[in-house]
């Protein structure tokens, strides 16, 4: 009997302590996009939804502490001991709406409880870091400190994500390009534009003279001021001209491009910094006043191959013994022909080749042969 007896009483008490903690409902809502620091719902107050709602019959006077909680093991918080200036009043069943500017004033920075963060990161810093968060919001009583609406979950803002964008990246000169030297050191200076970035986004472009062979990373993360040039720009692109610091052929340097915010709205992975390019300036030293000149070789013009044509008469002389040559045809003077048997009595003739006599490829019509006697008839 007596165990039932306790059990009622737990009971009743578990009821009325969530009465107790459930006379002022609390509902937020984040809206996008989420800026990294809190103090920017301030000047974006529409972006942040607070409901208040007195659920009891009496006036309630209120104090606010809330805190922001990441799945990156961050936690900032208000402290317990926290009193504003002054309360929060909510007649019997009012519904008050509160806004960005009275969110921000709950977080004072030197009332925080920083988890998984330190106080100067968080302020000289980006803000909060990439993450997922929720905000969430409880009631107090203003004079007794005591609970008067539920503890997290609820009273939780719906979650959002934080990422910070993309540094540049630079897409002109190549990394390891040979940059062939021009009058007034002309040339252009290309990089992307992060995704997501807005219009005010600036760059800085800095450059690094090399002096020796060193890692191009080392050389442009130990530089020191003043740099080889360092320019701040809007836009993706710059035109290096002679009003810049001008180059040393032969020597090399090493290119960064840095994208920030002015506005401090906007957080880049690896703090801007785009990936370091490294180039050099002509490949070979020229000495002051002992530049030299290519040789040119000159060429002897090719002289046109030239093909001799002859035309004419070829005198010919056979002995009676050459077989091959028999059945030539004698013309004479008359223009009467008659077949030779041999040649030896044939003078002052007119003789045409056999067709079957081998003419070195010369059309046959073209030849004309003069015989002549031969000095002997012998073979």
């Amino acid at each position: 009997m007596k165990k039932l007896i306790y059990f009622i009483v737990f009971i009743v008490a578990l009821g009325f302590t969530k009465t107790l903690n459930a006379q002022v409902g609390v509902s937020i809502r984040i809206l996008p996009p989420y800026p990294n620091r809190i103090t920017d719902y301030e000047s974006r107050p529409q972006q942040v939804l607070i409901t208040l709602t007195n659920q009891s019959a009496g006036t309630q006077q209120i104090q606010l502490r809330a805190s922001v909680v990441g799945d990156n093991g961050i936690r900032l918080e208000v402290g317990r001991n926290y009193k504003s200036s002054s309360a929060i009043t909510l007649a019997p069943g009012q519904v008050r709406n509160l806004n960005g500017a009275d969110l921000v004033t709950l977080f004072d920075y030197n009332q925080l409880t920083y988890t998984g963060i330190t106080k100067e990161e968080f302020i000289r810093g980006n803000g909060l870091p990439e993450g997922s968060y929720q905000v969430c919001m409880q009631a107090f009583d203003y004079n007794t400190n005591a609970p008067i609406s539920p503890d997290e979950p609820v009273g939780c803002s719906n979650r959002f994500s934080i990422s910070s964008l993309e540094p540049p990246l630079i897409i002109k000169p190549f990394d390891g390009d040979d940059l062939k030297p021009s009058a007034g050191n002309i040339f252009t200076i290309n990089w992307t534009t992060p995704p997501g970035a807005p219009p005010s986004i600036r760059y800085k472009i800095r450059m690094i003279e090399v002096l020796a062979n060193r890692n191009p990373n080392d050389a442009y993360l130990s530089s020191v001021p003043p740099y080889f040039f360092e320019k701040e720009v809007m836009g993706n692109v710059y035109v290096y001209n002679p009003s810049d610091p001008q180059f040393t052929v032969g020597r090399r340097y090493v290119l960064a491009v840095t994208a920030f915010d002015p506005n401090n709205s906007y957080t880049f992975r690896n703090n801007g910094i785009s990936q370091v390019s490294s180039f050099t300036y002509g490949s070979q030293v020229i000495a002051a006043g002992n530049e030299t000149k290519p040789t040119e070789t000159k060429q002897e013009p090719k002289k046109p191959m030239t093909t001799n044509s002859i035309r004419g008469k070829a005198l010919w002389a056979f002995k009676a013994s050459e077989e091959s040559y028999k059945g030539a045809t004698a013309v004479g003077g008359s223009g009467s022909s008659a077949q030779l048997g041999t040649l030896g009595n044939i003078t002052n003739n007119v003789v045409e080749m056999p067709r079957a006599f081998a003419t070195a490829g010369l059309p046959q019509t073209n030849f004309a042969t003069q015989a002549k006697a031969p000095t002997t008839n012998t073979a």
